[in-house]
């Protein structure tokens, strides 16, 4: 049992550009748009509470410096900003759970909406849980020590695959995980390295930008992150599928059990 990264990359690459994936990054436009605009807003109005003032950033030297970094922002209250901080964080985890189910696939072909959305919400309370737990985990290993946060990050990397594929609860995802990559931690761990550095150097041209002009940086950062997720959650999953395909009995030729049986019906 092993990844083979270059294998998982350029299959990631392929379903990056499908039609299907296309799709998914013009939904995650729109809300990484909504979403970075709550999270200036909120970012604003907490610098204001804490400078004293209620109203909008006071114009001092650090005032001025942080509301140029903020461009698009709506005076809303805390409460209101924060709600939908906390609502993001859902939805961000059911589009990638959509995503993980697309990619799982072995083929391009259109999947019924009906099959995507099967016990979504469920999903999602799971996913925002076991994320949740598996970067405490990774952060405490980290203050730690560095590597343990390291080991523990690669270990519980196909948390979000096991419960959109599987459909599993949080507690059985973390430990389908770690059993997972047991064996294949060094690849994984390669395999995140590798992901993250195509990110920093992607995301890059936006963060130059933004120095010069934080409105045209942002929206750049904003298209350049929506195809980052995508891409990433496409890799890791065709990595998943080949750990998982190497585990289980080739019985058909999509992922796993029953679902994936159900994955491979179209509209």
């Amino acid at each position: 049992m092993s990844i083979r990264i270059n294998e998982a990359l350029r299959s990631g690459f392929r379903r990056t550009i499908s039609r299907e994936a296309l799709g998914l990054i013009a939904v995650l436009l729109v809300f990484q748009t909504a979403s970075t605009v709550i999270g200036q807003s909120f970012n604003n109005q907490l610098f204001g509470q804490f400078s004293g003032s209620t109203e909008q950033v006071p114009a001092t030297s650090l005032g001025t410096v942080f509301g140029e970094s903020q461009p698009f922002v709506f005076d809303l209250p805390l409460a209101v900003l924060a709600f939908g901080l906390i609502l993001t964080a859902f939805v961000a985890e059911a589009l990638s759970i959509l995503g993980v189910r697309m990619f799982a696939r072995d083929t391009t072909a259109p999947v019924s909406r009906p099959v995507l959305r099967d016990g979504l919400v469920l999903a999602t309370l799971n996913g925002v849980v076991g994320g949740t737990v598996a970067i405490v985990a990774a952060s405490i290993g980290a203050v730690l020590l560095v590597v343990p946060g390291l080991f523990i990050a690669t270990s519980l990397f196909f948390v979000r695959q096991e419960i959109a594929v599987e459909r599993k609860n949080f507690i059985d995802a973390l430990t389908g995980s770690w059993e997972l990559t047991r064996g294949v931690r060094l690849k994984t761990f390669g395999l995140v390295a590798l992901l993250s550095i195509i990110t920093l150097l992607a995301g890059s041209p936006a963060a130059v930008l933004f120095f010069l002009d934080p409105v045209v940086g942002t929206v750049l950062g904003v298209v350049g992150g929506s195809i980052g997720t995508v891409f990433g959650i496409a890799v890791a999953t065709r990595a998943y599928v080949q750990l998982t395909e190497e585990t289980t009995p080739p019985t058909d030729s999509d992922v796993g059990s029953e679902y994936s049986e159900r994955m491979s019906t179209v509209e």
